[in-house]
C-alpha cells in the first residue's frame, strides 16, 4: 500500500466498525484504490462453448432464402471479418392479439442465447415490456450479422406466430449502408431506417464541477452523483443498452443540433465504462445507440455529455427512449 495506508491487518479488518473501515479506506492512495477495485471485480465468465452450426439445408428448409443460408454458413465456418466501424441494431416486435406469450418468450430466450454466442457478435440485449420484443444488437460487421442469421433464425421462426416485426433502426459505417439496407429490409419491418454512423473524434474530457451542471439545469442529486462517478476509478458490472430517439423540431437550427449532437457523440464514446457508442441523425430522427457497464458509466456519460444535451434541446425533442438491463437495475 501507499504512504499513510492503513495498518489494519486481515483480521482486524474482519472485526472492524463501518467508521474504521472508512477511515481504512480513506487512507488509501488513489492508485490503491484503483487497485483494489481492480482485485473486487468480478472474474470474467468463461467463453461459452460454440453452438452447432447449422447447414444450408437446415436453414432453407426453415424459409431462410438459399443466397443468405449460404452467407450464413460461410460467415460461421470462416469467421465474420470485422468492419473498421461496428454497427448497432435496434429493433421492435409487436406483440399479436392472442399470442402464446409463453411460446414467444421461450423462443425469444433461446435466441437471445445463441445471439450471444454468435461470432461476431459485440453485443446482444433483449427484453419484453408493454407488448412489445426490443432487441439491441451491435455487429462487428456483415459477417457478424450473417453469422447471426444463421445461428438464430430457427428461434426466431418461432416467435414469427406471435409477433410482428414494427422497427428496424441501423446505425452503420457509412461504407456499408448498401449492404445494411438489403439485408435488414429483408425482415419486413413498418418503420426501417439505415444510417451512417457519425465520426467521433477524440476530445479531452474536462471534469466538470456539480455547480456547472446545475448551472446548466440538471438536478444537483444527479450532478453530485456524476462528479462523484468522474471523480473516482470506474467499476464495471453488468452492462445495459440504450436506444434513443429525439425529433427534430419543425424549424430547427439542424446545423447548430447537429454540431452539438456531434461534440455530445465523441464525449459519449470518450467516457469510460461504455463498451459502445453509436449516433446519427436520419428521417428527421436524432438516434443514439449506447451500451454502459454498470450504472457508475451512466452517471459519468450524463456529467460529461449534459453540457452538449442542453445546446441539442432547442431543436429536438426526446421521443422514444429504451433501456435493456439487468433486472438487479431496473430501479436505478
Amino acid at each position: 500500500m501507499g504512504a499513510g495506508a492503513s495498518t489494519l491487518n486481515a483480521e482486524a479488518l474482519a472485526k472492524a466498525t463501518p467508521d474504521e473501515l472508512k477511515a481504512a479506506a480513506d487512507a488509501l492512495s488513489a492508485e490503491d484504490k484503483a487497485k483494489v477495485l481492480a482485485a473486487l471485480q468480478p472474474p470474467a465468465p468463461a467463453e461459452p462453448p460454440a453452438p452447432a452450426a447449422p447447414t444450408k439445408e437446415e436453414l432453407t428448409k426453415l424459409g431462410l432464402p438459399e443466397a443468405q443460408a449460404e452467407k450464413s454458413v460461410k460467415a460461421i465456418t470462416d469467421g465474420p471479418k470485422a468492419s473498421a466501424i461496428p454497427t448497432s441494431c435496434h429493433a421492435v416486435m409487436k406483440i399479436k392479439e392472442g399470442a402464446d406469450v409463453e411460446a414467444m418468450t421461450a423462443a425469444l430466450k433461446a435466441y437471445s442465447a445463441l445471439s450471444k454466442k454468435s461470432p461476431g457478435k459485440v453485443s446482444a440485449s433483449y427484453g419484453i415490456s408493454k407488448g412489445e420484443i426490443h432487441f439491441v444488437e451491435i455487429f462487428n460487421g456483415p459477417g457478424g450479422m450473417d453469422a447471426h442469421i444463421g445461428y438464430c433464425f430457427p428461434e426466431y421462426v418461432k416467435m414469427v406466430p406471435h409477433a410482428d416485426m414494427a422497427e428496424i433502426v441501423v446505425v452503420c459505417d457509412p461504407a456499408e449502408v448498401e449492404f445494411w439496407t438489403t439485408s435488414a429490409s429483408a425482415w419486413g419491418a413498418t418503420k426501417f431506417i439505415v444510417t451512417a454512423a457519425n465520426e467521433h473524434t477524440t476530445p479531452t474530457l474536462t471534469p466538470p464541477t456539480a455547480e456547472d451542471l446545475t448551472k446548466l439545469g440538471l438536478p444537483e442529486a444527479q450532478a453530485a452523483l456524476s462528479v462523484k462517478a468522474i471523480g473516482e476509478p470506474m467499476v464495471t458490472g453488468k452492462s445495459t443498452s440504450i436506444f434513443v430517439m429525439m425529433k427534430v423540431k419543425e424549424g430547427a437550427d439542424v446545423e447548430a443540433m447537429t454540431t452539438a449532437f456531434k461534440a455530445y457523440g465523441s464525449a459519449s464514446a470518450a467516457s469510460p465504462g461504455k463498451s459502445h457508442a453509436q449516433h446519427s441523425i436520419a428521417k428527421g430522427e436524432v438516434l443514439m445507440i449506447e451500451v454502459y457497464d454498470s450504472p457508475a458509466a451512466m452517471d459519468y456519460h450524463i456529467g460529461q455529455c449534459f453540457p452538449h444535451y442542453v445546446k441539442m434541446m432547442p431543436h429536438c425533442e426526446m421521443a422514444e427512449l429504451i433501456g435493456v438491463v439487468d433486472p438487479e437495475q431496473v430501479e436505478f
